[in-house]
């Protein structure tokens, strides 16, 4: 992922020191924890109609 972010054009100090901070380790750790508590199990996850319907996986442009 890291390699990917300095591809895109993001600076590799100012990355490495932004993931050193943890300071978004908080914000990670709660939507984690809320995608699990209502089934969420891995990404892509996609869902409407506030989960009546839920899409798992990897899918196409027209299934949406």
């Amino acid at each position: 992922m890291k390699a990917h972010a300095i591809q895109a054009g993001a600076d590799p100090a100012k990355l490495d020191k932004c993931i050193a901070s943890k300071k978004f380790d908080p914000r990670l750790a709660a939507d984690t924890a809320a995608g699990r508590a209502v089934g969420v199990g891995g990404t892509p996850y996609f869902y409407f109609n506030g989960w009546e319907t839920a899409l798992k996986g990897a899918y196409g442009y027209a299934d949406f």
